[in-house]
This record gives structure tokens, C-alpha cells and sequence, in this order.
């Protein structure tokens, strides 16, 4: 995996379904298909070919301790330009301005792994009690293999 570019990203507003899922069932999937169905409901989007899974930050949280069974709480939405108007049965975030370290991937579990395992620890970096997520963009495609890169961004010191 490449060496991570750093950013810092301005405050943004999502609105989407979230929801508390175990990361080896397919409650996220589940989670992203209804979120689909859905989001020609958002009238406000700033970037409508542009979508976002959002990990809620939990400060009792271990990666040691991760294993099939942990439980996170996720969000599939996208960029809006305010937070008036929220869908019935959606919810809204403002994610503050916030350094990142983006890792551009196609394969999450591996990306996930590398990061955690062994980027945090000897990056030089100090990770930040914040909100991880992942953005997918228009060329996103995750049934072709060679159009399923998208970018992790994890909250950094």
C-alpha cells in the first residue's frame, strides 16, 4: 500500500441512515442498499455523484479487540449544502474541520489491516478522537475490480 497523502478538510454536512452494524454480517450492505433507494429524497446534495460511509468515533474502541463480532456505527450519506429539510427517517452530521491521512484503496480489508497494524504505530502520526470515513466518488464501481478504489480518510494529530 502507498504511503498516505495529508489533508486537511474543511467542515462538511452529510445526511443519510445510519446505523449500529457487526462488521461480519451484511448489515452495512443492507445499510447502503436502503440508503440508495433513498437518496433521491436529499434535494440539497453539493455533490451528488459523491458518497460517504462514516465511522462514529468510540473512545472505547480497541483494534486489538476487533474481531467479527465488533459492533460500529455507521453512516451512508452524502455532502449537503445545509442541514434544513432532513428526510423522514434519515439523520444529519456536521463533521468539523479535521487533518486526515488518505489512503487510496481497493481492497478495504487489507487497507484496514495496514493502516492499524502498522501505519498508526510507526507513521510519526498521533491519531485523533474522531470520526473515520470513507469517500466514494463517481468512478467508484464496486462490481469492476479495476474502477473499486476509494479513499480511506483517517482523523490525524
Amino acid at each position: 500500500m502507498t504511503e498516505p497523502r495529508i489533508v486537511t478538510k474543511e467542515e462538511f454536512k452529510v445526511v443519510g441512515v445510519a446505523k449500529r452494524v457487526q462488521i461480519d454480517s451484511d448489515q452495512a450492505m443492507q445499510l447502503w442498499q436502503g440508503f440508495i433507494k433513498r437518496i433521491g429524497d436529499i434535494k440539497n446534495k453539493l455533490k451528488p455523484n459523491v458518497s460517504y460511509s462514516i465511522c462514529k468515533y468510540d473512545p472505547n474502541f480497541s483494534i486489538q479487540d476487533m474481531s467479527e463480532h465488533t459492533q460500529l456505527d455507521i453512516m451512508a450519506c452524502v455532502e449537503v449544502d445545509s442541514l434544513d429539510n432532513i428526510p423522514q427517517g434519515m439523520t444529519s452530521k456536521k463533521i468539523p474541520t479535521q487533518k486526515y491521512a488518505v489512503f487510496t484503496t481497493g481492497d478495504r480489508s487489507s487497507a484496514y489491516e495496514y493502516i492499524y497494524g502498522d501505519w498508526a504505530y510507526n507513521s510519526g502520526y498521533e491519531l485523533a478522537e474522531a470520526d473515520d470515513f470513507e469517500c466514494y466518488d463517481e468512478s467508484y464501481n464496486p462490481d469492476d475490480p479495476k474502477h473499486c478504489q476509494f479513499d480511506i480518510y483517517i482523523p490525524i494529530k
